[in-house]
Formats: structure tokens, sequence, C-alpha cells
């Protein structure tokens, strides 16, 4: 049986305190994580599918962590976490900001969403020319869409039949649905639509993508529960990356 002396002690007693103060951190962290509050705020085309998904398991694995949830523009919900008024945006932001620190971040395809019997609904891709033979659905400045089609919307060969003009995902969704409109998005917002054959997808060739992000305010130390909540928002972008 081996001892240890009182001067061998004396040499461990710093090294035994660390393993102890840092196993406390850890049962702390994970204590700490289950409480708290997460303020979140996030483009309407998550809030279909993506973001309940994300919010389910939170409730699942941190029942004690208070939700808000609120919807806005990819700029609006972006200036909400660098002015502090909320912890997490989730969006589609065009241009890196240095207010903000990026958790996360995957690219989807941009697509024409048409009614399955649309004469394009059958297409594999679709360039912005052949969309604009018929009346389009455009989004409006608020949507980061807008700034990703303006460049193709200007130089366009023929006039384009603009039939409705939104701010709001779920109208231009609706449009789309209901008869010889074309839409614009990515497959976000639209999961149930296209599970259920309701809605088609069809990619725009050239390809443009969408980046959608996990944003924090710069600088800033996330709480246990506003970093569990972006590790699963992570993963769920990932997960849809993955699937595209």
């Amino acid at each position: 049986m081996t001892y240890v002396t009182a001067q061998g002690l004396h040499f461990f007693q710093p090294l035994l305190t660390t393993v102890v103060d840092v196993e406390a951190l850890d049962v702390f962290s994970r204590f700490a994580e289950r409480r708290g509050s997460v303020d979140v705020m996030a483009v309407e085309s998550l809030m279909a599918s993506f973001l309940p998904e994300i919010l389910q398991t939170m409730r699942e694995r941190y029942p004690a962590v208070t939700l808000r949830v609120r919807v806005g523009g990819s700029a609006q919900a972006a200036r909400a976490v660098a002015a502090g008024d909320a912890d997490v945006a989730l969006g589609f932001v065009l241009r890196r900001d240095e207010s903000l620190r990026q958790l996360a971040v995957g690219r989807f395809a941009l697509g024409a969403v048409v009614d399955k019997e649309h004469p394009l609904a059958g297409r594999r891709t679709l360039s912005f020319a052949e969309c604009a033979r018929y009346p389009l659905v455009i989004p409006g400045e608020e949507l980061s869409i807008h700034w990703e089609l303006k460049s193709l919307m200007a130089h366009s060969q023929r006039p384009l039949n603009v039939v409705l003009e939104t701010s709001s995902f779920e109208l231009m969704k609706e449009f789309a649905a209901r008869g010889a409109c074309v839409a614009f998005a990515n497959r976000f917002g639209i999961e149930r639509e296209l599970r259920e054959g309701t809605l088609c997808h069809v990619p725009l060739k050239p390809a443009i993508f969408s980046s959608l992000g996990v944003y924090m305010r710069a600088g800033r130390t996330p709480t246990p529960a506003l970093d569990a909540f972006a590790r699963l928002a992570a993963e769920a972008i990932d997960k849809r990356h993955s699937e595209e």
C-alpha cells in the first residue's frame, strides 16, 4: 500500500483543489443550463417547422428554461441582438457584421415555389427568365430574398408581371398555392406543403444560395441556457443542410 507523506500532500494540494473546482464548475454548468431564459428573434419562414422542432427539444431537455420568441426580418433580428434586445437571432443575414458573432451557418438553395398543377412544377431547375413568363409574387424589401433576387429582376429581358409584393412569407406562400403565380423561397416555411405535395420547390439556375445563421452579440459570453439553445440550432441547421 502506498501512502502520501505530509510533504507530498502539500505538493498535490493545489492540483486537488483545481480538480475539485473544475468538477464543481461542470456540475454547476449542467445545472445552470437547465434554468434561465432565452429571448429568440427569428424570421417568419422558420416558424412553420424548423424553430418549433428546436423549441420542442429545448422543452424536453431543459424544462425550466423560459423561451420567448419574436418574429422579425433578418436585418431586424440582427439589430435586436446587436442592441441587446434579444439573446439570439436566426435569420438570413446578407452581410457579416462586426457587432454580431456567428455561431452557425448553412447555405440553402433558392427556388421557384409553385402549385403542384403549375406548368413549371415538374421541372428539375428553372432560370429566372423562365419564371418571369408567369405572374410573380415578389418578396418585399424587408425579406432577404428580395435582395438576393434584385439583380435578376433588374436585368430581366421582359417586363415583370408582379401581381403581389409582400413582406409576409405566409401571404407569399398562400398566393403561390392558390393558382398560376410563381413565388421564390428556399425550403424553409413550406415543409408541410412539400411533404403533402401541394407545393413544389424548383431550384433556380444559376444556383442562388441564402445563408441561414445563428447570431449573438459579439463579445458576449453566452449563458448556459443560451449556449444550449445555440448548440441545438446549429445541429438543426447541419441536419437541414445535409438534406438539401
